[in-house]
């Protein structure tokens, strides 16, 4: 399930975004990365 999406200008390659997720539960988190035809998936644990 999704718990956030977002569409960012990419009119820099030197951007960040952060997302909050102290208020979610503990667990696993997959945050994928689209730009273009290119895809990177990170794993972010929440303990």
């Amino acid at each position: 399930r999704s718990i956030f999406r977002d569409i960012l200008d990419n009119s820099s390659s030197n951007s960040s975004h952060e997302v909050d997720i102290r208020d979610s539960n503990d667990g696993i988190y997959l945050v994928q990365l689209v730009q273009g035809d290119k895809k990177t998936m990170k794993k972010i644990i929440k303990e």
